[in-house]
């Protein structure tokens, strides 16, 4: 179960508690022992409580979402005779972050004995690897447009 602290502030002096009502020392987060959960209740601040019900991820989703995207536009930007640096180097790091992530996942989950899972990350891979080289070979077709036209 994750731990939630949070932090409640009585003019310069601050306190953490959890959900069971427990009041923690800003030093080092150990428990206080002199304040009490009552005492941290009756300090002024805003309480706000919540409970984290959904699985944590990889971290994945975004960085590829992100990758796609940009790759998409600097393909769509080359295409319309524009200038797609701004988006193409980006893209660059995103790619570069997001497949760095899928070799750190397949050692993760290959350690952990996690044969179908490692078996998805390789797919994954495999399929960006298809949309970097299907980009490469479109924008190099716009490029063998542009030199011929010049």
């Amino acid at each position: 179960m994750n731990r939630a602290l949070y932090r409640i502030n009585c003019g310069s002096s601050v306190a953490f508690t959890d959900a069971a009502g427990n009041v923690w020392q800003e030093d080092h987060l150990v428990p206080a022992p002199k304040a009490t959960a009552e005492q941290a209740r009756r300090m002024a601040g805003l309480r706000l409580e919540t409970d984290i019900k959904l699985p944590h991820g990889s971290g994945l989703g975004t960085s590829s979402i992100a990758a796609l995207a940009l790759l998409a536009l600097s393909v769509w930007l080359a295409r319309m005779g524009k200038n797609n640096k701004f988006v193409l180097y980006p893209m660059i790091f995103m790619l570069a972050v997001t497949l760095t992530a899928l070799v750190f996942m397949f050692f993760k989950t290959l350690a952990a004995a996690n044969i179908i899972q490692a078996i998805v990350v390789v797919a994954l891979f495999i399929l960006a690897l298809i949309l970097v080289y299907m980009a490469i070979t479109k924008l190099r077709a716009v490029g063998k447009q542009k030199t011929a036209a010049s």
